[in-house]
């Protein structure tokens, strides 16, 4: 499984501006909700199951790297929303601040688990890759971001 197998560009986002992990789930879910039916179908239950879920506990990895996700009932896909922030934001990882500058958001279905477990655990070890994250933070265009993704994602 290949992360990049489930990112689009139209669901990649450049450059986005936001103070904090609830300011930027729901300002990524509008945004794709514009380009994707699925999402927009599903967008009221989309953001209550991600926000649920990062009330519970963080989502930031650390590495500079925030995942939040969702799975909701009736969603019968698996979307992964990815991109950069304008300026990085502050999250607790265990105990200790950390810079955010990247994020990827996964919603699913209540029955795809596996998928969603793979899919974080590929995020995860892309994270892990310093060079990754140095060049992720200059790219230029979604097309850009998405062939990083390929270049340092693990078979």
């Amino acid at each position: 499984m290949r992360i990049s197998n489930f990112i689009s560009k139209e669901l990649v986002f450049l450059n986005t501006e936001s103070e904090n992990i609830e300011e930027l789930i729901n300002n990524i879910l509008d945004k794709a909700a514009e380009v994707d039916e699925e999402v927009r179908n599903n967008l009221d239950k989309a953001k209550k199951a991600v926000l649920k879920r990062e009330d519970e506990t963080s989502t930031a990895l650390g590495h500079g790297i925030v995942l939040p996700h969702g799975r909701i009932d009736g969603y019968d896909d698996t979307t992964v929303i990815s991109g950069t922030l304008k300026k990085p934001m502050k999250a607790i990882v265990r105990n200790k601040e950390e810079s955010i500058e990247l994020f990827f958001i996964i919603l699913s279905g209540l029955t795809k688990n596996r998928t969603v477990l793979k899919l974080m655990s590929l995020v995860s070890c892309l994270g892990r890759q310093s060079e990754f994250l140095e060049k992720a933070k200059d790219v230029k265009s979604e097309d850009e971001f998405i062939e990083l993704i390929q270049e340092y994602e693990n078979d």
